[in-house]
């Protein structure tokens, strides 16, 4: 089967959103060293546009081998030609999913007994009438498998990375706020970029008096940058969002207020069989997403936002906790951590000598750093909230304190 998928209009459309972007990162307000990071996840972001292919397929043309394929084509004629991907575990999760089986027991037998479940999962995908959006990567060339990234409901809406991404430089350009990148990264499920405003400085040497960390954690100086985090998954782990984070430079700890968050989720109109979206609509969906952009990163740098924020640290930094040593047990079952992760959260809170509310969230932030991008990312996302729920959860910590005495 022949797939033509960078045509001439994606291709004039991919031309036409370059320029947009080039343009944005010219007018920046940022270092050298700040725009050529964003020229190198540009660069990688056109690399994936130009080889995905994603189409809305009815699931009786799809099906998988025992070596760990994905096969798309038409298998009612005699000679079928069909692509190639292989397979993920994103991929097997929504399958699975839209199936009614088990992963835990797909994973099993595909091991054990792949032709039989093999042909169990084919079966099943012939009979299934409800058409799914596929989501790849072409191979690099026609003999090179592809990528099968994921196989979503048919009105899964269209915020891709690079069109977002667009979105974002022209929001930062229009606004002439100065940034700078303070880091980026791919996952299977997402794409992250953090960035911090370097004239949004404030010292907090007065509301972090009580943090000591060992000389080798020091980053520098106890200072805060507010900034934000640009946050987006194609693979349906998550809306596209954009939110205010805060980094203490001395722990290079991120805190991210998602209560002020501008999201949007992946939902749009259910699409019959063979749909795509236009580049026009895409165009269009991401000069919108300019436009909110502008607004959020407008109010959440005014003196205002920033002064509430800080009052939130203070009061953060005066509530001492009771229960320093369960405390951190507690915490670590409302993040969904594991008993290691704990251990070492227990460790950082009772030794960098910070026992209030902020220091506790400092040590969850801290350890988030040693975790994986997705994880570290969904902790700092909670941490705001978790510092307004430390005083009820040190009360939990001391009910399981007596509990254990």
């Amino acid at each position: 089967m022949s797939i033509n998928i960078l045509n001439s209009e994606s291709s004039t459309a991919i031309a036409k959103q370059q320029r947009r972007l080039l343009n944005a990162i010219g007018r920046m307000n940022a270092s050298d060293d700040t725009k050529e990071h964003l020229l190198r996840i540009n660069r990688d972001l056109v690399s994936q546009e130009m080889s995905k292919f994603d189409t809305v397929v009815n699931p009786g043309h799809l099906q998988i081998d025992i070596d760990g394929n994905l096969l798309y084509g038409n298998w009612k004629v005699e000679d079928p030609e069909y692509i190639v991907f292989k397979r993920t575990n994103k991929y097997d999760s929504h399958l699975t999913q839209a199936l009614g089986i088990p992963k835990q027991f797909f994973d099993r037998e595909i091991g054990v007994n792949p032709d039989i479940m093999a042909a169990f999962v084919n079966e099943k995908l012939d009979r299934e009438t409800k058409p799914m959006l596929l989501r790849t990567f072409l191979g690099q060339d026609p003999q090179s498998p592809g990528v099968a990234r994921a196989m979503l409901s048919p009105s899964y809406g269209a915020r891709e990375n690079l069109d977002m991404f667009t979105a974002f430089t022209e929001a930062i350009a229009v606004s002439q706020k100065e940034i700078k990148i303070k880091g980026s990264a791919f996952t299977e499920s997402r794409v992250y970029m953090e960035w911090s405003y370097p004239d949004l400085r404030e010292d907090v040497e007065h509301i972090l008096r009580a943090y000591h960390l060992p000389d080798h954690m020091v980053k520098g100086e106890k200072v805060l940058y507010f900034g934000g985090l640009f946050r987006n998954s194609e693979t349906g782990d998550g809306a596209f969002s954009v939110a205010p984070r805060a980094l203490f430079l001395y722990c290079n700890n991120g805190m991210v207020r998602e209560s002020d968050k501008l999201r949007h989720i992946h939902r749009g109109d259910t699409k019959p069989v063979g749909f795509t979206y236009s580049p026009e609509t895409r165009r269009l969906n991401s000069m919108a997403a300019a436009s909110e952009m502008r607004d959020m990163i407008e109010a959440h740098t005014s003196e205002k936002w920033r002064r509430e924020r800080i009052d939130e640290y203070i009061a953060a930094s005066q509530e001492v906790v009771e229960n320093v040593i369960h405390l951190p047990q507690v915490v670590g079952n409302e993040l969904g951590l594991n008993q290691d992760e704990m251990d070492r959260l227990r460790e950082y809170f009772v030794s960098h000598k910070d026992h209030t509310s902020l220091g506790m969230v400092n040590a969850t932030t801290l350890l988030a750093q040693e975790l994986d991008r997705d994880k570290r990312h969904d902790i700092e996302s909670k941490a705001f909230d978790l510092m307004a729920k430390i005083p009820r959860l040190d009360l939990q910590a001391g009910r399981l304190r007596r509990k254990q005495e």
